[in-house]
């Protein structure tokens, strides 16, 4: 058996502002209590504020059982709140407020140590908007860390300049297929297919593994010049918020544990489509779920 990973998680920690209620959210954060309920070492790298609300939320990522070490109180700014909106369908959009704690996520000593001694390091496109973090995180890229990319397309909070220098650094990269699409387009205008602009961005950014997903109907994968997929699980969708996240843990998690490819991109369906059956991004659930849904008809 392998030793468990040493993960850093490095983005936001907020809470999701639904209508009737507040739920713990953050791409990074979703990706990194994931990780920990599949059984691996997680460190989570952000920053919230000296208020109620940051209290709240180092207290909840304390009882997941997640290290908050790294987790800094910035004096000034707040912690982040994001205003979700739900489709009848369950499909969520963000408004993400600015300036928050985790725009200005610092480089401390210990931050160096950590990361340099990292075996993965996980990022994501969103928490790159502020100079303050954008510098944090490429120095962390300096590691010799397997790096994971996953991309957040958020308008305004992106820039194409940023999103190459940040995809040119990863091993894996992960998208939807709207945001494949899109960035594919600022490599050859007009990409149609789906392959074709997997093998774009791969050969435009020397990234050897890409995973695009299409939720309900699936994932493709795209590792080692050779293309995998998995239709996915038909569920009743709850919501959409951190499905992706816990799917991109699983699928870690699993090709961590040198599972054959179908088997980690089933796995990680599998999850992703139980949390997107539930409310907010990490319900509780419990792993045996995951196994009587992996090994079920789609």
């Amino acid at each position: 058996m392998n030793e468990a990973a040493n993960f850093l998680c490095f983005g936001e920690v907020l809470f999701d502002v639904l209508p009737d209620k507040r739920v713990v959210g953050g791409a990074s954060l979703n990706v990194a209590i994931w990780l920990h309920r599949l059984g691996n070492r997680v460190k989570m790298l952000s920053a919230v504020g000296e208020d109620g609300l940051g209290k709240e939320l180092l207290s909840f990522i304390s009882n997941q059982g997640l290290d908050t070490t790294l987790i800094e109180a910035h004096k000034t700014l707040p912690t982040s709140t994001v205003n979700v909106k739900l489709t009848t369908e369950g499909i969520a959009t963000y408004t993400i407020e600015q300036p928050v704690a985790w725009d200005e996520i610092s480089l401390s000593d210990t931050v160096r140590e950590i990361s340099d001694c990292a075996t993965y390091l996980i990022y994501n496109s969103l928490t790159v908007r502020s100079k303050t973090s954008r510098n944090t995180l490429f120095r962390l890229l300096e590691s010799k860390a397997y790096k994971v990319l996953d991309v957040n397309l958020r308008p305004p909070h992106y820039d194409r300049e940023t999103l190459i220098k940040l995809m040119q650094a990863a091993d894996f990269i992960k998208f939807n297929e709207e945001e494949i699409l899109e960035i594919a387009a600022y490599f050859k205008p007009g990409v149609q297919g789906l392959r074709e602009a997997v093998l774009l961005v791969s050969e435009q950014t020397k990234t050897n593994t890409i995973c695009v997903t299409l939720g309900g109907d699936g994932v493709l994968l795209y590792k080692d010049k050779k293309f995998y997929s998995f239709g996915g699980f038909k569920v009743t969708v709850k919501d959409t918020i951190g499905a992706g996240d816990s799917f991109l843990a699983a699928l870690l998690s699993q090709l961590h544990q040198q599972a054959p490819v179908e088997k980690a991109l089933r796995y990680a369906c599998a999850l992703g489509a139980l949390v997107a059956s539930k409310e907010g991004a990490v319900p509780e659930i419990n792993l045996i779920e995951i196994d009587l849904k992996k090994n079920s008809k789609k």
